[in-house]
């Protein structure tokens, strides 16, 4: 499902959070299609996509990013989206990436992000996968049109000495501002649950 989402994707989109916690990998429809690559490969030509990887856009505020293989060795082209602040600190650390300033806040707005990415790359399709602070700014923002959500058949748990995050984090509805979904797909694999909702206007 990963793989589909990526393949059918103009630009992947993560937080400079998931890239901390993410060593070694690489977001393209290879690090995660095994022996469907081919396939895929196909049916992203076929939605008039380039052969190449979707580029993979880095969210951050600070600009401070970890020598992480995704901007060292990267399988495809990495783009920094932060401001103007962040990008002196990119350009410092990263001088051969792309970089890309929207807004003037440390925090990004998730509309200004979007608009940044349409106007800038031509972006149709953006796949945000996390992590919870950049789903914050876009659901805050109005800027999420549908969520892909897996539930897996495994229990984690936290307690204040394991602080795990959300899906959401840094955004808070209140009751008469919830943000609605609808059930648009459910899929089964094993014990697992792909669900896809679209957000209500």
């Amino acid at each position: 499902m990963l793989a589909m989402l990526r393949a059918a994707a103009d630009v992947v989109m993560i937080g400079a959070g998931t890239l901390r916690a993410s060593a070694g990998h690489q977001w393209t429809v290879a690090s995660v299609a095994g022996s469907h690559f081919d396939a895929l490969q196909e049916y992203r030509v076929e939605l008039g996509r380039s052969s190449d990887p979707a580029p993979l856009v880095v969210v951050t505020g600070s600009g401070q990013l970890p020598s992480h293989m995704a901007l060292t060795r990267p399988q495809t082209e990495p783009i920094v989206l932060t401001t103007a602040a962040g990008a002196r600190n990119v350009a410092t650390a990263f001088p051969k990436i792309r970089t890309l300033v929207v807004g003037e806040a440390r925090h990004i707005r998730g509309d200004e992000l979007v608009a940044g990415l349409r106007r800038e790359l031509g972006a149709g399709l953006l796949v945000c996968e996390g992590g919870p602070t950049l789903m914050g700014s876009l659901i805050a923002a109005g800027a999420a049109d549908e969520l892909f959500l897996t539930v897996a058949p495994w229990i984690a748990g936290r307690d204040p000495s394991h602080p795990r995050l959300g899906l959401v984090n840094d955004f808070v509805a209140s009751p008469r501002a919830l943000r609605t979904t609808a059930l648009t797909s459910a899929r089964r694999s094993g014990s697992h649950l792909f669900l896809r909702y679209r957000f209500g206007a």
